[in-house]
């Protein structure tokens, strides 16, 4: 199987991919790593197998926010949640 998720923004602007790669515990992990305007960005999932494919819209939600704190990330700190 295979898996990746598409990142949007609050406006519905695809703003990045990522793929997913299968962590030993079994769950799809991945890292999205981008210089990107503080905000609500919205992770909808797609994986795929041999002739079939699903989708979960706006499977998790990541709240980017402007940080002094944050200095590895451009001065942006992130908290993600896992939505359903």
């Amino acid at each position: 199987m295979t898996a990746y998720a598409i990142i949007t923004s609050e406006a519905g602007v695809q703003v990045g991919n990522v793929a997913l790669d299968k962590s030993p515990g079994g769950e799809y992990i991945g890292t999205w790593n981008a210089a990107i305007a503080a905000g609500i960005y919205n992770a909808t999932i797609v994986a795929s197998s041999v002739g079939k494919s699903r989708t979960f819209e706006n499977a998790l939600q990541i709240e980017v926010k402007e940080s002094n704190n944050a200095s590895s990330n451009n001065g942006k700190a992130s908290t993600y949640t896992k939505l359903g």
